[in-house]
């Protein structure tokens, strides 16, 4: 739920083109990696699309990401997405978002309810 406005989609083209640069450039630079944009665009399929200028109309908002290589069989490579990046105001995808109640200190009774299998 958001508390507010999105931030302003179209100006931050600017910042989402800088972060996807230097991701590409990490990506790129990385042995492992022969090709990382095939990589990421089959293990994403579906998920992700590339934004073209004519695509962008309206109140948007795309989150920047970048892959994380890791040596497993079931995860070799994953996506990470950035909604704390900032915009050129300032503003990220996350200060938008209205908080909700702090569940943590519900988990010490749920684990004990579970452990001694009382359930509602």
């Amino acid at each position: 739920m958001y508390c507010g406005g999105l931030p302003d989609a179209v100006e931050q083209t600017k910042t989402d083109s800088s972060a996807f640069v230097s991701n590409w450039e990490d990506l790129e630079g990385d042995d492992d990696n022969s090709d990382p944009h095939t990589s990421i665009k089959t293990l994403l399929e579906g998920i992700i699309e590339e934004v073209t200028r004519e695509s962008i109309n309206g109140e948007v908002q795309y989150l920047p990401h970048h892959a994380v290589v890791k040596n497993s069989a079931t995860t070799p490579i994953r996506p990470v997405f950035d909604a704390s990046c900032k915009n050129y105001k300032g503003v990220d995808l996350n200060s938008c978002l209205q908080k909700g109640p702090n569940s943590i200190e519900l988990i010490p009774s749920l684990l004990m309810k579970f452990r001694m299998k009382k359930f509602p």
